[in-house]
Protein backbone atom coordinates (compact mmCIF):
# COMPACT_ATOMS: atom_id res chain seq x y z
CA UNK A 1 0.00 0.00 0.00
CA UNK A 2 1.13 3.57 -0.60
CA UNK A 3 1.40 5.99 2.34
CA UNK A 4 -1.76 7.72 1.14
CA UNK A 5 -3.69 4.45 0.90
CA UNK A 6 -2.52 3.39 4.38
CA UNK A 7 -3.59 6.69 5.94
CA UNK A 8 -7.02 6.59 4.30
CA UNK A 9 -7.61 3.00 5.44
CA UNK A 10 -6.39 3.67 9.01
CA UNK A 11 -8.89 6.47 9.54
CA UNK A 12 -11.68 4.62 7.73
CA UNK A 13 -11.28 1.72 10.17
CA UNK A 14 -10.99 4.11 13.09
CA UNK A 15 -14.26 5.81 12.19
CA UNK A 16 -15.94 2.44 11.65
CA UNK A 17 -14.87 0.99 15.02
CA UNK A 18 -14.80 3.95 17.44
CA UNK A 19 -17.95 4.52 19.46
CA UNK A 20 -17.85 8.30 18.89
CA UNK A 21 -14.70 9.35 17.08
CA UNK A 22 -15.64 12.99 16.48
CA UNK A 23 -16.54 13.88 20.08
CA UNK A 24 -13.89 16.60 20.35
CA UNK A 25 -13.32 17.63 16.73
CA UNK A 26 -15.90 17.80 13.95
CA UNK A 27 -15.63 15.34 11.10
CA UNK A 28 -15.27 18.27 8.69
CA UNK A 29 -12.39 19.84 10.62
CA UNK A 30 -10.62 16.50 10.93
CA UNK A 31 -11.06 15.74 7.23
CA UNK A 32 -9.44 19.08 6.42
CA UNK A 33 -6.37 18.13 8.49
CA UNK A 34 -6.28 14.65 6.97
CA UNK A 35 -6.41 16.09 3.46
CA UNK A 36 -3.41 18.32 4.21
CA UNK A 37 -1.50 15.24 5.33
CA UNK A 38 -2.53 13.20 2.29
CA UNK A 39 -1.07 15.87 0.00
CA UNK A 40 2.44 15.25 1.38
CA UNK A 41 2.15 11.60 2.51
CA UNK A 42 3.96 10.10 -0.50
CA UNK A 43 7.01 12.31 0.10
CA UNK A 44 7.48 11.12 3.71
CA UNK A 45 9.83 8.45 4.98
CA UNK A 46 8.46 5.91 7.45
CA UNK A 47 9.47 7.91 10.54
CA UNK A 48 7.76 11.10 9.39
CA UNK A 49 4.73 9.20 8.10
CA UNK A 50 4.31 7.83 11.63
CA UNK A 51 4.77 11.32 13.07
CA UNK A 52 2.04 12.71 10.83
CA UNK A 53 -0.37 9.90 11.74
CA UNK A 54 0.36 10.46 15.46
CA UNK A 55 -0.50 14.16 15.09
CA UNK A 56 -3.80 13.24 13.48
CA UNK A 57 -4.63 10.74 16.23
CA UNK A 58 -3.87 13.41 18.84
CA UNK A 59 -6.68 15.58 17.42
CA UNK A 60 -9.29 13.15 18.78
CA UNK A 61 -8.31 13.90 22.42
CA UNK A 62 -8.78 10.27 23.44
CA UNK A 63 -5.87 8.58 25.20
CA UNK A 64 -7.21 5.11 24.37
CA UNK A 65 -7.35 5.93 20.65
CA UNK A 66 -3.67 5.78 19.81
CA UNK A 67 -1.22 4.87 17.08
CA UNK A 68 1.40 2.39 18.23
CA UNK A 69 5.08 3.17 17.70
CA UNK A 70 7.71 0.44 17.91
CA UNK A 71 10.14 2.22 20.17
CA UNK A 72 13.89 2.06 20.66
CA UNK A 73 14.66 3.37 24.14
CA UNK A 74 17.87 4.47 25.74
CA UNK A 75 18.64 3.33 29.25
CA UNK A 76 17.47 6.46 31.07
CA UNK A 77 14.79 7.43 33.56
CA UNK A 78 13.05 10.78 33.23
CA UNK A 79 10.90 12.27 35.97
CA UNK A 80 8.61 15.27 35.67
CA UNK A 81 8.19 17.24 38.90
CA UNK A 82 6.52 20.65 39.04
CA UNK A 83 6.58 20.91 35.23
CA UNK A 84 10.35 20.37 35.11
CA UNK A 85 11.99 17.31 33.57
CA UNK A 86 14.79 15.55 35.45
CA UNK A 87 17.12 12.75 34.48
CA UNK A 88 17.52 10.29 37.33
CA UNK A 89 20.34 7.78 37.70
CA UNK A 90 20.24 6.70 41.32
CA UNK A 91 23.21 4.32 40.94
CA UNK A 92 25.42 7.24 39.94
CA UNK A 93 23.80 9.63 42.43
CA UNK A 94 22.41 11.76 39.60
CA UNK A 95 19.10 13.61 39.62
CA UNK A 96 19.38 16.85 37.68
CA UNK A 97 17.05 19.13 35.75
CA UNK A 98 17.27 18.85 31.96
CA UNK A 99 17.73 22.10 30.02
CA UNK A 100 18.25 20.62 26.54
CA UNK A 101 18.04 17.27 24.77
CA UNK A 102 20.47 16.69 21.90
CA UNK A 103 21.10 20.44 21.96
CA UNK A 104 17.40 21.36 21.59
CA UNK A 105 15.71 23.39 24.34
CA UNK A 106 13.56 21.17 26.59
CA UNK A 107 10.54 23.46 26.16
CA UNK A 108 10.76 23.16 22.38
CA UNK A 109 11.10 19.38 22.54
CA UNK A 110 8.26 18.93 25.06
CA UNK A 111 5.88 21.01 22.92
CA UNK A 112 6.79 19.08 19.77
CA UNK A 113 6.34 15.74 21.53
CA UNK A 114 3.03 16.87 22.97
CA UNK A 115 1.66 17.28 19.44
CA UNK A 116 2.10 13.52 18.92
CA UNK A 117 0.30 12.44 22.10
CA UNK A 118 -3.39 11.56 22.43
CA UNK A 119 -4.53 12.79 25.84
CA UNK A 120 -7.51 14.20 27.71
CA UNK A 121 -5.59 15.74 30.61
CA UNK A 122 -2.34 17.70 30.84
CA UNK A 123 -1.16 15.40 33.61
CA UNK A 124 -1.17 12.40 31.25
CA UNK A 125 0.54 14.40 28.50
CA UNK A 126 3.44 15.26 30.84
CA UNK A 127 3.82 11.62 31.83
CA UNK A 128 3.93 10.59 28.16
CA UNK A 129 6.45 13.31 27.30
CA UNK A 130 8.75 12.00 30.04
CA UNK A 131 8.52 8.50 28.49
CA UNK A 132 9.22 9.76 24.98
CA UNK A 133 12.28 11.75 26.07
CA UNK A 134 13.98 8.35 26.36
CA UNK A 135 12.86 7.19 22.92
CA UNK A 136 15.12 7.63 19.89
CA UNK A 137 12.33 7.19 17.37
CA UNK A 138 10.12 9.84 18.95
CA UNK A 139 13.03 12.29 18.86
CA UNK A 140 13.59 11.44 15.20
CA UNK A 141 9.88 12.02 14.55
CA UNK A 142 10.20 15.63 15.76
CA UNK A 143 13.61 16.17 14.08
CA UNK A 144 15.47 16.40 17.39
CA UNK A 145 17.68 13.34 17.07
CA UNK A 146 21.35 13.25 17.90
CA UNK A 147 22.86 13.86 14.46
CA UNK A 148 26.32 12.65 15.50
CA UNK A 149 25.22 9.30 16.89
CA UNK A 150 21.71 7.99 16.37
CA UNK A 151 22.12 5.42 19.14
CA UNK A 152 22.60 7.94 21.94
CA UNK A 153 20.68 10.79 23.53
CA UNK A 154 22.54 13.72 25.08
CA UNK A 155 20.82 15.32 28.05
CA UNK A 156 22.16 18.81 28.73
CA UNK A 157 21.67 19.58 32.41
CA UNK A 158 20.84 22.85 34.11
CA UNK A 159 24.15 22.63 36.00
CA UNK A 160 26.09 22.65 32.70
CA UNK A 161 26.93 18.95 32.56
CA UNK A 162 26.05 16.63 29.66
CA UNK A 163 24.74 13.15 30.43
CA UNK A 164 24.88 10.68 27.54
CA UNK A 165 22.54 7.68 27.54
CA UNK A 166 22.96 4.85 25.06
CA UNK A 167 20.43 2.55 23.47
CA UNK A 168 19.69 -0.30 25.87
CA UNK A 169 17.12 -2.57 27.39
CA UNK A 170 14.58 -0.69 29.45
CA UNK A 171 14.40 -2.01 32.97
CA UNK A 172 11.08 -3.80 33.34
CA UNK A 173 9.07 -3.33 36.50
CA UNK A 174 8.86 -6.72 38.17
CA UNK A 175 6.67 -5.64 41.06
CA UNK A 176 3.56 -7.76 41.79
CA UNK A 177 0.17 -6.45 40.72
CA UNK A 178 -0.74 -6.00 44.37
CA UNK A 179 0.90 -6.36 47.76
CA UNK A 180 0.44 -5.03 51.29
CA UNK A 181 2.41 -4.05 54.34
CA UNK A 182 1.59 -2.82 57.83
CA UNK A 183 2.93 0.50 59.09
CA UNK A 184 2.00 0.74 62.77
CA UNK A 185 -1.82 0.73 62.67
CA UNK A 186 -2.08 1.55 58.97
CA UNK A 187 -2.44 -1.02 56.18
CA UNK A 188 -0.65 0.01 52.99
CA UNK A 189 -2.12 -1.70 49.93
CA UNK A 190 0.01 -1.33 46.79
CA UNK A 191 -2.45 -1.72 43.89
CA UNK A 192 -0.23 -1.45 40.83
CA UNK A 193 -2.45 -3.21 38.29
CA UNK A 194 -6.17 -3.95 38.12
CA UNK A 195 -5.36 -7.50 37.12
CA UNK A 196 -5.59 -10.83 38.95
CA UNK A 197 -2.35 -12.73 39.38
CA UNK A 198 -2.81 -16.31 38.15
CA UNK A 199 -1.39 -17.99 41.23
CA UNK A 200 -2.59 -15.38 43.72
CA UNK A 201 -6.10 -14.10 42.97
CA UNK A 202 -7.11 -10.80 44.51
CA UNK A 203 -9.77 -12.41 46.70
CA UNK A 204 -7.04 -14.54 48.32
CA UNK A 205 -4.90 -11.42 48.71
CA UNK A 206 -7.70 -9.71 50.68
CA UNK A 207 -8.14 -12.84 52.80
CA UNK A 208 -4.43 -12.67 53.64
CA UNK A 209 -4.86 -9.06 54.74
CA UNK A 210 -7.68 -10.14 57.07
CA UNK A 211 -5.59 -12.99 58.47
CA UNK A 212 -2.58 -10.72 58.99
CA UNK A 213 -4.59 -8.10 60.88
CA UNK A 214 -4.96 -9.43 64.40
CA UNK A 215 -6.93 -6.26 65.08
CA UNK A 216 -8.59 -3.89 62.68
CA UNK A 217 -6.27 -1.24 61.26
CA UNK A 218 -6.99 2.34 62.19
CA UNK A 219 -6.66 3.28 58.52
CA UNK A 220 -5.87 1.90 55.09
CA UNK A 221 -4.01 3.68 52.29
CA UNK A 222 -4.49 2.29 48.79
CA UNK A 223 -1.45 3.22 46.71
CA UNK A 224 -2.72 3.61 43.14
CA UNK A 225 0.36 5.37 41.75
CA UNK A 226 1.29 3.91 38.38
CA UNK A 227 -1.96 1.97 38.02
CA UNK A 228 -2.82 2.28 34.33
CA UNK A 229 -5.63 -0.23 34.26
CA UNK A 230 -6.79 -3.77 33.66
CA UNK A 231 -10.11 -5.10 34.98
CA UNK A 232 -12.11 -2.53 36.89
CA UNK A 233 -13.99 -5.01 39.09
CA UNK A 234 -11.33 -7.00 40.92
CA UNK A 235 -10.91 -4.40 43.68
CA UNK A 236 -14.37 -5.09 45.13
CA UNK A 237 -13.35 -7.63 47.84
CA UNK A 238 -11.06 -4.99 49.36
CA UNK A 239 -13.74 -2.27 49.20
CA UNK A 240 -16.31 -4.62 50.78
CA UNK A 241 -13.99 -5.50 53.67
CA UNK A 242 -13.02 -1.89 54.36
CA UNK A 243 -16.66 -0.79 54.24
CA UNK A 244 -17.93 -3.61 56.46
CA UNK A 245 -15.36 -2.69 59.10
CA UNK A 246 -15.62 1.12 58.73
CA UNK A 247 -11.87 1.46 58.13
CA UNK A 248 -10.84 5.03 57.31
CA UNK A 249 -9.49 4.88 53.78
CA UNK A 250 -7.00 7.03 51.88
CA UNK A 251 -5.68 6.89 48.33
CA UNK A 252 -2.19 7.84 47.12
CA UNK A 253 -2.45 8.93 43.48
CA UNK A 254 -0.45 10.48 40.62
CA UNK A 255 -0.59 11.23 36.89
CA UNK A 256 -0.14 7.55 36.04
CA UNK A 257 -3.55 6.59 37.43
CA UNK A 258 -5.36 5.84 34.20
CA UNK A 259 -8.07 3.70 32.55
CA UNK A 260 -9.35 1.10 35.08
CA UNK A 261 -7.28 2.86 37.73
CA UNK A 262 -9.85 5.66 37.40
CA UNK A 263 -12.60 3.18 38.27
CA UNK A 264 -10.71 2.34 41.47
CA UNK A 265 -10.55 6.04 42.36
CA UNK A 266 -14.27 6.42 41.76
CA UNK A 267 -15.27 3.34 43.76
CA UNK A 268 -13.02 4.26 46.69
CA UNK A 269 -14.40 7.79 46.84
CA UNK A 270 -18.04 6.90 46.30
CA UNK A 271 -18.33 3.91 48.63
CA UNK A 272 -15.66 4.64 51.25
CA UNK A 273 -15.38 8.43 51.04
CA UNK A 274 -11.64 7.87 50.73
CA UNK A 275 -9.42 10.91 51.03
CA UNK A 276 -7.22 11.45 47.96
CA UNK A 277 -3.56 12.37 48.54
CA UNK A 278 -0.95 13.11 45.87
CA UNK A 279 -1.19 14.73 42.45
CA UNK A 280 -3.78 14.80 39.66
CA UNK A 281 -4.75 11.55 37.95
CA UNK A 282 -4.11 10.96 34.25
CA UNK A 283 -7.78 11.19 33.27
CA UNK A 284 -11.05 12.75 34.34
CA UNK A 285 -14.50 11.48 35.21
CA UNK A 286 -15.73 11.35 31.61
CA UNK A 287 -13.66 9.61 28.93
CA UNK A 288 -13.55 6.86 26.35
CA UNK A 289 -11.91 3.46 26.73
CA UNK A 290 -11.95 -0.33 26.31
CA UNK A 291 -9.41 -0.31 23.53
CA UNK A 292 -9.85 -2.42 20.41
CA UNK A 293 -6.65 -3.10 18.45
CA UNK A 294 -6.56 -2.78 14.66
CA UNK A 295 -3.91 -3.05 11.94
CA UNK A 296 -3.33 -1.78 8.40
CA UNK A 297 -0.32 -3.01 6.42
CA UNK A 298 1.83 -3.57 9.51
CA UNK A 299 0.73 -0.33 11.22
CA UNK A 300 -1.02 -1.04 14.53
CA UNK A 301 -3.38 1.25 16.40
CA UNK A 302 -6.19 1.17 18.93
CA UNK A 303 -9.59 2.80 19.33
CA UNK A 304 -12.15 3.17 22.09
CA UNK A 305 -15.25 0.99 22.04
CA UNK A 306 -17.01 2.43 25.08
CA UNK A 307 -17.71 5.71 26.83
CA UNK A 308 -17.35 5.90 30.61
CA UNK A 309 -19.04 8.83 32.31
CA UNK A 310 -18.86 8.93 36.10
CA UNK A 311 -20.33 12.44 36.09
CA UNK A 312 -23.77 10.89 35.60
CA UNK A 313 -23.33 8.96 38.85
CA UNK A 314 -22.14 11.87 40.99
CA UNK A 315 -23.94 13.50 43.87
CA UNK A 316 -22.81 16.94 45.05
CA UNK A 317 -20.07 15.38 47.17
CA UNK A 318 -18.46 13.71 44.14
CA UNK A 319 -18.80 16.45 41.52
CA UNK A 320 -15.68 18.22 42.79
CA UNK A 321 -13.57 15.23 41.76
CA UNK A 322 -15.29 13.66 38.76
CA UNK A 323 -15.81 16.51 36.33
CA UNK A 324 -15.94 16.38 32.54
CA UNK A 325 -13.52 19.28 32.34
CA UNK A 326 -10.42 18.28 34.31
CA UNK A 327 -8.31 15.46 35.70
CA UNK A 328 -9.40 13.94 39.01
CA UNK A 329 -7.87 16.06 41.76
CA UNK A 330 -6.53 15.10 45.20
CA UNK A 331 -7.95 16.38 48.49
CA UNK A 332 -4.41 16.97 49.71
CA UNK A 333 -1.86 17.99 47.08
CA UNK A 334 1.37 16.10 47.77
CA UNK A 335 3.92 16.09 44.91
CA UNK A 336 7.17 14.18 44.74
CA UNK A 337 10.22 16.05 46.02
CA UNK A 338 13.17 15.87 43.72
CA UNK A 339 15.56 15.56 46.66
CA UNK A 340 13.74 12.34 47.68
CA UNK A 341 13.89 11.02 44.12
CA UNK A 342 17.66 11.66 44.07
CA UNK A 343 18.07 9.51 47.18
CA UNK A 344 15.75 6.75 45.95
CA UNK A 345 13.29 7.48 48.76
CA UNK A 346 9.52 7.18 48.42
CA UNK A 347 8.88 10.54 50.03
CA UNK A 348 5.25 10.71 48.90
CA UNK A 349 4.34 7.56 50.82
CA UNK A 350 6.37 8.70 53.84
CA UNK A 351 4.63 12.08 53.92
CA UNK A 352 1.19 10.54 53.28
CA UNK A 353 1.65 8.21 56.26
CA UNK A 354 2.59 11.18 58.44
CA UNK A 355 -0.60 12.98 57.36
CA UNK A 356 -2.71 9.93 58.19
CA UNK A 357 -1.04 9.39 61.57
CA UNK A 358 -1.77 13.01 62.50
CA UNK A 359 -5.41 12.62 61.51
CA UNK A 360 -5.64 9.44 63.61
CA UNK A 361 -4.26 11.35 66.61
CA UNK A 362 -6.74 14.19 66.08
CA UNK A 363 -9.60 11.64 65.92
CA UNK A 364 -8.44 10.17 69.25
CA UNK A 365 -8.49 13.60 70.87
CA UNK A 366 -12.00 14.30 69.59
CA UNK A 367 -13.24 10.99 70.96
Amino acid sequence: MTNKEKAIEIFRLLEENHINLYHDISKEDFQEELNKFLEIAEDLDDVHFDAGICKLFALFKDAHTSYFIKSDFVDAQIKVVDDKYYICDIKNNLCEEISKVNGFDIKVISERLKELIPFECESWAKKCIADRLCCLKHLRMIDCENKDNLFEIEYHLANGDIFTSKLGNRKKQNKPNYSFSVNHDIIVVNYLKCKNMDEYPFIQFVQDIKTNCKKLPKACIVDLRGNTGGSSEIIWPLIDWLKENSVDTYVLMNEQVFSSGIFALFYLKKYLDAKFIGTEAGQGGCRYGQQKQLEVDGKSFGCSEKKFDFTNKCDERLKKYFSKNHAIVPDIYLPEKIEDVALGIDGQLRDALEIIEKEIEISKEIL
